[in-house]
């Protein structure tokens, strides 16, 4: 399903204000399966919340957008440590 989703975001300009929206919602999705310890299914979101907030100008993205995506990273490093551990 996600691909399909994947396939029309970069076939669509979307407005950096729906894509910081989009970003979050995926962070938010990712953090859900932190919580439950699914932390390859939280990582694979928190890629996708990285590639959308990235792809966009941050000029155009509102104050919060540098802390949202700050968060992200930081999960990231986290996940990718323990996955690389538990490898």
């Amino acid at each position: 399903m996600f691909l399909r989703i994947e396939d029309d975001l970069k076939a669509m300009d979307m407005e950096p204000a729906r894509a910081e929206e989009l970003a979050d919602l995926m962070y938010e999705v990712g953090q859900g399966f932190a919580k439950r310890s699914e932390h390859k299914r939280a990582a694979k979101w928190l890629h996708r919340s990285l590639q959308i907030i990235s792809a966009q100008d941050s000029d155009m993205l509102s104050p919060d957008a540098g802390e949202l995506k700050l968060s992200i990273m930081n999960y990231l490093s986290t996940f990718d440590e323990e996955l690389l551990d538990s490898s």
